[in-house]
């Protein structure tokens, strides 16, 4: 994980006894883990929400919840993750047997073991020192067992090249960054142990059934002549002695990672390998799908390859089951680790590639400077700012379809215009102040550890929210990215973002910012209101904050749906709705930034079709840079050539980083004032 990550970690040494650490700070209580607890989980065992939040509720009481509220919100002002190791000592070691994968958050609506902001990992812990990450390309080793005399033992055939290919699909593009190879022959005990230890492999991918008694577990891997061979927990164990090149293994199999015996928390398939001395292990609580399983590799190891932290790559495999049709299955894998910061290897990242038809897409900091010296620069600001204050387009769609219940339908589940569609059309949900609603109710929880007195305002709105928290929180986070945009001194701000905190930054400042919002031609009731409307246009001591697709001090006037956003290209493409005559001027001249779009998202196709027109007035060659998040860089390309092609006078440079990454970057490059 990255350096700025806060760590943390549960440590539960009995069921009423707990301690929560991160970063010098220790927080003690006493769960209610006991067996009435337990009974009514049994009870909800089949309700993934509402056992993950009992179990929540149950664990993470008093100090110990104000514990856990202060590192998410250290690790959100920091812009990161929050690591959550959960460990269980041997006193409470019949507790791993609960569900701790489905922890549910419900005060957030966030489930932490599919969390974008959580890497949350079972930590066992060994006396002797973990292995140490490696430097070099990591090694993957792939094993699929698949024995001819399975329906004898009622267990379904797998399709060995059916799985292969799925592998091969995820790990193709990852060729610059592992290189792998796959088992030949039947999948024997032997076979594997000889190939790892000749092999120096540092992942080891094992696909096979598994099976589970009253007291014990197993896989069903391969004889010499290809039929069942099952191998117990210790023969699994005693297969990997010796071999210290391994830092991960895989078990796809069913049952790998359940505990067999309640006092011993090293029993199971999957934690014996722990005990073995393998830094981490990844194995199924419970029988996994095909589907599941392969949708849970594609992610995981895509992830894996770039970061090289495991817990963060569960995590995020983990989310894409949830919100998949697979998403009964997403507390299904189990992180193990004996890693105190996830990390298996040092990543070393290939230069990103945009397909871009301009020369270079490198940077010319030189050229953005003077841009910003001769208030040559116009920013869009797009919803990535809310990183770290606001939840993302992504987690806001999903739980409005986790409070819309089973019947959403599955194709529109992670685009908010979309959801929101369906229940402005389906249940009158008028999404627009739903969303304020959430917005402000979300800003509140993230920021009540910091601002204690932030609760009595839970019935204001999310602009009286913002105006009351925003000179404390640019005063303590000084790599805001509305701060630091307040400090380039423009005189305009493009947004598509509703709400004000760009406005509060530039106040914080110590300018005057004026607000407004893009106005059709039926909000100008004469010609003196559509003259003072055009003639709109900032300085840098009174910059104009510009809401494209309205703003907050107008639900109403909020492009969100997907009809609103067809709505908003049909206007402009007729004029009933204009840009003020300094905002077009400034499209055709200056230089444009483009700050947390992702081009996968309605808001950032109906935003550049929009100003094409506009666009291709200006100068050819001119510059145009384009921020793209490195976790979304599966779009960067699309993005660039989407942009290319409908843009095709600019000259686009393309930075892969954070929107903080990119004008802290630039703020070091400006004189200090």
């Amino acid at each position: 994980m990255a350096s700025g990550d806060v760590d943390s970690e549960l440590s539960i040494t009995d069921r009423d006894r707990a301690c929560l650490r991160f970063e010098g700070e220790e927080y003690l209580d006493q769960p209610r883990l006991g067996e009435d607890c337990e009974r009514n989980l049994i009870q909800l065992c089949l309700e993934p929400k509402k056992y993950g939040a009992e179990l929540f509720s149950s664990t993470l009481v008093g100090n110990l919840l104000a514990g856990y509220n202060s590192a998410l919100a250290r690790a959100r002002q920091r812009d990161s993750r929050l690591r959550l190791r959960l460990r269980i000592e041997d006193k409470a070691a019949a507790l791993h047997a609960l569900r701790w994968e489905w922890l549910y958050d419900p005060h957030r609506s966030d489930a932490l073991g599919a969390s974008h902001e959580i890497a949350l990992s079972r930590y066992m812990n060994l006396s002797e020192p973990s292995r140490p990450a490696i430097t070099q390309k990591p090694r993957l080793l792939i094993a699929l067992a698949n024995p001819s005399d399975l329906a004898v033992r009622r267990l379904p055939a797998m399709d060995r090249e059916q799985a292969l290919e799925a592998l091969k699909k995820t790990l193709v593009p990852l060729e610059n960054q592992v290189d792998w190879e796959v088992l030949q022959g039947p999948v024997t005990p032997s076979a594997l142990s000889v190939r790892l230890l000749e092999g120096e492999f540092h992942i080891l991918h094992l696909q096979a059934h598994g099976l589970r008694s009253t007291s014990s577990a197993c896989l069903v891997l391969e004889d010499e002549d290809g039929k069942s061979a099952l191998v117990d927990e210790e023969s699994l164990s005693q297969l990997f002695a010796g071999i210290r090149s391994l830092r991960l293994v895989t078990l796809i199999s069913c049952h790998s990672a359940e505990q067999t015996q309640d006092d011993d928390p090293f029993s199971g398939l999957g934690q014996g390998l722990v005990r073995r001395g393998i830094p981490a292990v990844v194995a199924m609580r419970q029988a996994i799908s095909f589907g599941a399983a392969a949708r849970f590799c594609d992610r995981f190891y895509g992830n894996l390859a770039r970061s090289g932290c495991v817990d963060a790559a569960v995590n995020e495999a983990r989310n894409q089951l949830l919100i998949s049709r697979e998403k009964s299955e997403f507390g299904t894998p189990v992180v193990y680790t004996r890693l105190t910061n996830g990390l298996l290897w040092e990543v070393r990242q290939p230069e990103p590639k945009p397909k871009i038809s301009s020369s270079d897409s490198k940077i010319d900091w030189e050229g953005l400077v003077d841009a910003v010296k001769k208030d040559d620069l116009l920013p869009f600001l797009g919803p990535g700012l809310w990183r770290g204050l606001l939840p993302s387009r992504s987690e806001i769609a999903k739980k409005w379809i986790g409070d819309y219940g089973e019947e959403f339908p599955t194709d529109v589940l992670t685009e908010l215009s979309a959801v929101a569609q369906v229940l402005e059309a389906r249940v009158a949900g008028r999404p627009r102040e739903k969303l304020l609603r959430l917005l402000a109710s979300e800003l509140i929880q993230r920021q009540k550890q910091v601002e204690p007195d932030l609760e009595r305002l839970c019935d204001s709105s999310l602009s009286e929210i913002v105006t009351y928290i925003a000179s404390r929180h640019f005063a303590r986070v000084p790599q805001d990215s509305h701060r630091l945009l307040a400090e380039l001194r423009l005189s305009t701000y493009m947004t598509t973002n509703p709400d004000g905190f760009m406005t509060e930054a530039l106040r914080w400042a110590g300018r005057e910012p004026v607000r407004k919002r893009c106005l059709s031609q039926g909000e100008l009731p004469n010609l003196e209101a559509h003259q003072t409307y055009m003639a709109l246009r900032g300085t840098p001591a009174q910059p104009l904050v510009f809401h494209l697709y309205g703003s907050d001090e107008k639900p109403a006037s909020m492009v969100l749906t997907e009809d609103d956003h067809l709505d908003f290209l049909r206007s402009l493409a007729h004029g009933d709705t204009e840009l003020p005559e300094e905002l077009r001027r400034k499209l055709t001249d200056s230089m444009l930034l483009f700050l947390g779009y992702d081009v996968r998202r309605l808001d950032c196709r109906v935003l550049l079709r929009g100003l094409v027109a506009d666009l291709k007035k200006g100068a050819r060659n001119r510059i145009a840079v384009l921020q793209v998040d490195p976790e979304a860089k599966a779009g960067s390309d699309e993005l660039a050539s989407y942009m290319e092609n409908c843009c095709e006078v600019l000259n686009i440079k393309v930075f892969s980083g954070s929107v903080q990454n990119f004008l802290v970057a630039l703020r070091d490059r400006l004189p200090r004032r």
